[in-house]
C-alpha cells in the first residue's frame, strides 16, 4: 500500500502558509519504509518506550500512573516523562520520583501543548516499541508484555487492547471485540483503510461501548518505531490530535492487531466530557484541527488525490463535520447569535480545505448540517442548533415522566393503559 502523497502532518505551529508547506514532515512511501524496515522479534529482551506528557496533573493520580508504568512485568523500559510547563511542585515530585527509578528520564520544557510533549519523546526514545499513557489514566500491569506476546504471535506493526471508559456511574469499552471474534483480530489491506476513515470520523460516546475498529486513541496500544519513525503528532492541534496520529500511522502499517484485553483505563469520574464544556469562545482552537484533518484525508487540494482511498477522504470530512456539529451547539447554547461571527470563521477554514466538496456526499441524519455548512451559512446553522436543543430538551422531559408513572404504576398509585 502506497503512502498517499499529500498525508502529511505540520510538526510546526505557525501561521505563514509558505513556511508552514516548507516544514510539512513527509511520511515518504510505503516502499521507502519498507526498504529500510528492519525484522523486529519482541521478547523479554525488548526495549520498550513509554510515553507520558505531564500538565500540572493532581498528583495523586500522576503517582497513580506513573506507578502503573515502573510496575509493568516486562521490566526492559525507558519512561519517557515530559514536562510540559507544570508549576515547581509538579517538576520537583516528578524529579524525586525518578530519582526512585532509573528507568523513567523527565525532560522539563515550557508549555507547548500534548502534541508537542509526544513528539518530543518520540524523537529521544530508543524502544523498539512506543507506547503512550495521559498522566490521569492508568495501564494494566501485564499491558506491555501481553502487547508484545500479541505482537509475537501476528507479527502485527501496531497492537491494540480494549480500554475501559469510566464516567460517574458508568463503564464502557472502547475498541471492544464482538463475543464471536477471536482473542485477537487482525486488520489488513482495505481493511486498514476503512480503519482509517474511522479514526478520523467516529463519534464516541464516554457511555457507549465502541467497536473493535474504531481506532481513535493512541493509548493503549504498541507502536513499532519503524512505523512511528517520520509520524509526529500534528502540533497546535488541541482536538482530535490522536485521531491523526493514528490515521498516518495506520498508512504505515502492513498489520494491525486488535485484542481482547483491556490494557488501558481512561479516567473521565473528573470530567462532564468536552461535548458540555466546549463553549463558543473555544471555536477558534478547532481550526487546526480542521487542517490537520485535511491534510491526513488528503482533502487539502482539489481535486484530492486518486491514491488517496474514497473512504479515508470521506472519514476526513465526516470528521471535520463533527466538530463543526460542536461548533454549532456550543453557539446554540448562547443567547441570540452572539457565537456566529467564529461559527462563519470555522466555516471558511472548511471551505478553504476542500472538505467541503465531501460533505454533501455524506448520507447521515447530519446531511441539513452538511448542506448549510457546505453554505457557509453560520445562523442557520445556530438555528438549527437551537432547534436541536430544543428536541432535547423535550426528550429528556418525555424520559423523566415515563419513569415517573412507571415508578407510580410499580406502587399501584397509577393503572396504565393496556
Amino acid at each position: 500500500m502506497s503512502v498517499p502523497e499529500l498525508s502529511h502532518v505540520s510538526c510546526n505551529n505557525t501561521k505563514d502558509d509558505h513556511s508552514r508547506d516548507e516544514e510539512l514532515v513527509s511520511l515518504g512511501t510505503r516502499n521507502e519504509v519498507a526498504d529500510t524496515r528492519i525484522t523486529v522479534r519482541s521478547g523479554l529482551d525488548t526495549l520498550v518506550s513509554l510515553v507520558i506528557p505531564v500538565r500540572d496533573t493532581r498528583l495523586h493520580l500522576l503517582e497513580r500512573a506513573l506507578t502503573s508504568a515502573t510496575t509493568q512485568s516486562h521490566r526492559n523500559l525507558e519512561i519517557l516523562v515530559v514536562d510540559d510547563g507544570s508549576t515547581s511542585t509538579t517538576a520537583d515530585f516528578l524529579d524525586d520520583y525518578a530519582r526512585r527509578d532509573p528507568r523513567l528520564h523527565v525532560v522539563h520544557q515550557t508549555n507547548q501543548g500534548v502534541a508537542a510533549a509526544r513528539n518530543r519523546a518520540i524523537a529521544d526514545a530508543r524502544g523498539v516499541f512506543i507506547g503512550f499513557l495521559d498522566s490521569d489514566d492508568y495501564i494494566s500491569e501485564d499491558f506491555v508484555a501481553s502487547a508484545l506476546g500479541v505482537q509475537r504471535r501476528t507479527g502485527a506493526d501496531i497492537v491494540f487492547g480494549q480500554m475501559a471508559v469510566i464516567t460517574l456511574g458508568s463503564e464502557v469499552r472502547w475498541r471492544a471485540l464482538r463475543s464471536t471474534d477471536q482473542d485477537v483480530i487482525l486488520l489488513k489491506g482495505t481493511q486498514l483503510e476503512v480503519a482509517r476513515a474511522g479514526a478520523l470520523s467516529a463519534a464516541l460516546s464516554h457511555y457507549e461501548d465502541a467497536p473493535a475498529e474504531t481506532l481513535t486513541n493512541v493509548v493503549g496500544a504498541l507502536f513499532s518505531m519503524d512505523v512511528v519513525r517520520g509520524v509526529c503528532f500534528p502540533n497546535g492541534v488541541k482536538h482530535g490530535e490522536d485521531r491523526v496520529f493514528n490515521s498516518v500511522a495506520l498508512s504505515h502499517a502492513d498489520i494491525v492487531a486488535v485484542a481482547r484485553q483491556t490494557w488501558y483505563t481512561y479516567d473521565r469520574t473528573d470530567e462532564s466530557g468536552v461535548t458540555h464544556n466546549f463553549c463558543a469562545s473555544r471555536i477558534p482552537e478547532l481550526l487546526p484541527t480542521i487542517d490537520a484533518f485535511a491534510r491526513a484525508g488528503g482533502l487539502s487540494s482539489y481535486p484530492p488525490p486518486e491514491r488517496e482511498a474514497a473512504c479515508v477522504k470521506s472519514g476526513a470530512a465526516l470528521g471535520i463535520l463533527n466538530y463543526v456539529k460542536l461548533a454549532v451547539m456550543s453557539c446554540a447554547r448562547q443567547r441570540g447569535l452572539s457565537g456566529a461571527p467564529m461559527l462563519d470563521e470555522m466555516l471558511q477554514a472548511v471551505r478553504s480545505q476542500n472538505a467541503i466538496a465531501e460533505l454533501p456526499r455524506i448520507r447521515s441524519t447530519d446531511r441539513v448540517i452538511a448542506a448549510l455548512a457546505a453554505h457557509g451559512s453560520a445562523r442557520p446553522l445556530v438555528a438549527v442548533g437551537k432547534i436541536r436543543l430544543a428536541q432535547a430538551g423535550i426528550s429528556r422531559g418525555l424520559r423523566r415522566a415515563s419513569r415517573a408513572l412507571g415508578a407510580q404504576a410499580g406502587q399501584g398509585r397509577v393503572a396504565l393503559p393496556h
